[in-house]
């Protein structure tokens, strides 16, 4: 079996620039192609795939799952998803909002030069953090804040927006809803 995917494009050792770019529509692109990879075995059913999200990967795999018939199964773990209310909860409001959309400019400057601006994923000190809190998990170099992770987004079209909201309840996929 060829290996399949294992991060995103522009993270880890994956191809792509610039680097750390928080793209929707090129995570959901690159979950279906592990998808078809991973059917291409034959020790896996296409038909019964199930996926894992965590924290803003929760966003990225509730919109694959709504839009590929082979998963049937979906779990979300800490899910980060920016709708309207959260983000405004997060941000500070409409004000806090707009004062994140700098990404604009800093898109056409890497349009002009190439040169990338970045913002920390994580912080609860630095006021253009994409999570402006410090969350033990990312922070922590025991569970998350591994030195692999550069704890980094590039803004160059960083979204604080959210994803097409997938149209539930998927007809192909079961959804339950727990509680801890």
């Amino acid at each position: 079996m060829p290996p399949c995917p294992s991060t995103f494009t522009g993270y880890g050792e994956s191809a792509g620039e610039p680097r750390d770019y928080e793209s929707p529509e090129l995570k959901v692109r690159d979950l279906r192609a592990a998808a078809d990879c991973l059917t291409g075995h034959p020790a896996v059913d296409e038909g019964q795939l199930g996926v894992l999200g965590v924290c803003a990967g929760a966003m990225y795999v509730s919109a694959f799952a709504a839009e590929d018939p082979r998963v049937r199964s979906l779990a979300l773990v800490a899910p980060w998803l920016r709708d309207r209310r959260i983000r405004e909860e997060n941000y500070g409001g409409p004000e806090g909002i707009e004062a994140k959309k700098a990404a604009a400019e800093a898109r056409r400057r890497y349009e002009e030069t190439g040169e990338v601006a970045y913002v920390p994923v994580v912080s609860g000190s630095h006021p253009d953090a994409a999570m402006p809190f410090d969350i033990d998990f990312y922070l922590n170099p025991e569970r998350g804040g591994v030195e692999q992770w550069p704890n980094r987004f590039a803004v160059t079209q960083l979204s604080y927006g959210s994803i097409k909201r997938p149209k539930w309840p998927s007809r192909h996929c079961r959804v339950q809803f727990r509680r801890r």
